[in-house]
């Protein structure tokens, strides 16, 4: 299991590593790391961590 510290650490070198999400927003990602998804967005700068949130939620836009 990666860690969420890892996890940011993996995004830094690899920003398209995760799944795209464009049902929740545009240019949205998501990486899971354990029972947690990171959602980012990557830019020209590396990444910009959207929110975190446990997997067991009922994920909608209305979080983005």
């Amino acid at each position: 299991m990666v860690s969420l510290v890892d996890a940011v650490r993996l995004l830094e070198d690899f920003p398209l590593m995760g799944v795209a999400r464009p049902e929740l927003a545009e240019g949205l990602r998501a990486v899971r790391s354990g029972s947690y998804i990171l959602f980012y967005r990557p830019t020209s700068r590396g990444v910009r961590i959207e929110r975190v949130l446990h997997g067991r939620r009922d994920i909608t836009a209305d979080y983005f």
